[in-house]
């Protein structure tokens, strides 16, 4: 079995160590926000934030072999502001596949949840709501994630 790559592993890390912020936030909203549907945020919220930052650190920081700590703060700064859509997005395909399989997750007015499509622009609007909340953890978490692991990166590439 082929072992990753040190890009691949590096850009899994910023993931992981990301993925708790959107996890801690997605809890805090679960557990005070009123309404149903909210109580498993925290997954769509850990999903978003790994992926947009194993996939940002991938494109900033590995792609091009610029190891620094100003790219891996750059990196996790956009990933803890581009989360916010990727989450929305996330919990929007979540009602629909819902609604397809069990004709639930249906709102308040009995009407089925906005399509993929129309998801895209919802995805936009809830995340500028989300963004003024949260935004103010998110993307100075990232960044401060990205910075020490920009660090590390470099120290590991210039030890070797």
């Amino acid at each position: 079995m082929k072992a990753m790559s040190p890009a691949v592993v590096w850009s899994l890390s910023m993931g992981a160590l990301c993925a708790p912020v959107g996890i801690g936030v997605g809890l805090f909203i679960g557990s005070s926000a009123t309404g149903a549907g909210y109580e498993n945020f925290w997954l769509p919220a850990g999903l978003a934030a790994f992926v947009t930052a194993a996939g940002l650190w991938w494109l900033i920081v590995e792609w091009r072999g610029r190891y620094t700590a100003l790219r891996g703060m750059t990196a996790g700064f956009l990933a803890g502001i581009l989360a916010h859509p990727v989450c929305w997005y996330f919990m929007l395909v979540a009602a629909n596949v819902c609604y397809w399989t069990t004709d639930g997750c249906r709102s308040s007015l009995n009407e089925p949840p906005m399509n993929l499509a129309q998801a895209v622009l919802g995805a936009a609007v809830l995340s500028f709501w989300s963004l003024l909340l949260f935004g103010i953890v998110t993307g100075p978490g990232g960044m401060i994630i990205g910075g020490l692991l920009g660090r590390e990166r470099k120290k590991s590439v210039n030890s070797a």
